[in-house]
């Protein structure tokens, strides 16, 4: 039998009910199963929000940022893989490329 997979939370570092933690960079909001709910700092275009949306099988399918940021979605093949993430062209930002990479 697997173990349950870890929360957005518990890799954060933290343990028990946080739902809100803030440092002098961001502050990042938790649901009460710890998956990421809003996420708002500083990023290299200005300040940003950005919300986390899942789907009925707690699956994060979108990544939804402010008005001068950008939207994710992710979705998944029949075994719950992410399949696809699609990331919309960003002309705008021709002076640069960044990104990230995470396993879950």
């Amino acid at each position: 039998m697997s173990s349950p997979p870890i929360s957005d939370r518990e890799k954060s570092g933290l343990r028990g009910p946080a739902k809100t933690v803030a440092d002098q960079y961001s502050t990042v909001v938790f649901d009460e199963d710890g998956r990421t709910l809003e996420w708002s700092g500083n990023s290299f275009h200005g300040h940003v929000v950005r919300t986390y949306v899942y789907d009925e099988n707690k699956r994060l399918v979108r990544v939804i940022g402010g008005a001068d940021d950008h939207e994710d979605e992710f979705r998944y093949d029949g075994q719950g893989k992410t399949q696809i993430r699609h990331i919309p062209a960003r002309p705008e930002r021709n002076h640069g490329a960044y990104g990230f990479f995470c396993l879950a």
